[in-house]
């Protein structure tokens, strides 16, 4: 199993014996525990790494991004009544669950976001329509393109490691 780059378990056939296998006569079950476990605790060092630099990019676009004109409607219908009620409760929770993380996340009012879900009962039909206009600078593209660059090489650090 190979997770970005790091082998998480090894195969066997690969390991070859090193010389302090054959001073402490262990067998290469232990090793390849030991092994498995330093590569687990790899990759959470790189799951920590890229979530705390993933966070700081999100929370500098939350302050430095403005959204105008959010608009999301939803129509979306299937021949049978109940596959539609169960379909819109899911819908509602996605589509204002997308909304609230829109309006939490980046600089909105409420008077400029328009959400329509409508379930048509008895008629397959399907339509999505979504719409808005973010502004962003080409300065912060490129503030957040470092970002980006930092996470890759503190990666690449906890690799080598």
């Amino acid at each position: 199993v190979k997770i970005y780059n790091i082998n998480v378990i090894r195969d066997k056939k690969r390991v070859k014996d090193t010389p302090e296998k054959e001073k402490t006569g262990k067998k290469d079950e232990e090793f390849g525990f030991s092994a498995f476990m330093e590569s687990i605790e790899r990759v959470k060092k790189i799951y920590k790494a890229a979530s705390e630099g993933i966070a700081k990019i999100l929370k500098y676009l939350g302050k430095k991004t403005s959204c105008r004109n959010f608009t999301v409607h939803l129509d979306f219908g299937f021949e049978n009544a109940a596959h539609t009620g169960i379909a819109a409760g899911a819908a509602y929770g996605i589509v204002y669950g997308v909304a609230s993380i829109v309006y939490n996340n980046l600089n909105i009012k409420k008077e400029d976001m328009d959400i329509e879900v409508n379930p048509r009962f008895n008629k397959l039909c399907t339509d999505l329509y979504v719409k808005s206009i973010f502004r962003l600078s080409p300065a912060h593209i490129i503030k957040v393109l470092i970002m980006l660059f930092k996470i890759n090489k503190d990666i690449k650090k906890i690799i080598k490691q």
